[in-house]
């Protein structure tokens, strides 16, 4: 059984999958049928009842088109995390070291 820690990211991840799921308008079914797994299997991971394997999750990931860290912890990505400013040094950098590497037109 599931620590209560490990239940919570079960249905966190189980709430991805039925959004997912949705908005490509398939059913559970459908989705099994994808995978090569029985329906039930993922009507348990949509519950929280049971967590996908490792491998499993990096099905469902390349499946959905997206990244194993958004299906686990929804989290979009570095952009998304770091503040304007913080995303306005990094592309000051990027541009200054594409110029030093004579990949930009500007000057």
């Amino acid at each position: 059984m599931q620590a209560s820690g490990g239940r919570r990211l079960g249905r966190e991840i189980g709430s991805r999958i039925v959004r997912l799921r949705k908005e490509r308008g398939w059913s559970q079914a459908e989705l099994a049928r994808r995978l090569n797994v029985h329906r039930s299997r993922v009507s348990h991971w949509e519950r929280g009842i049971h967590m996908p394997a490792l491998e499993t999750l990096s099905d469902l990931s390349a499946l959905f088109g997206i990244t194993l860290d958004f299906l686990v912890s929804g989290q979009t990505g570095l952009q998304q995390q770091m503040t304007r400013s913080q995303r306005q040094t990094a592309a000051r950098h990027l541009t200054e070291l594409a110029r030093a590497l004579g990949l930009s037109s500007r000057k």
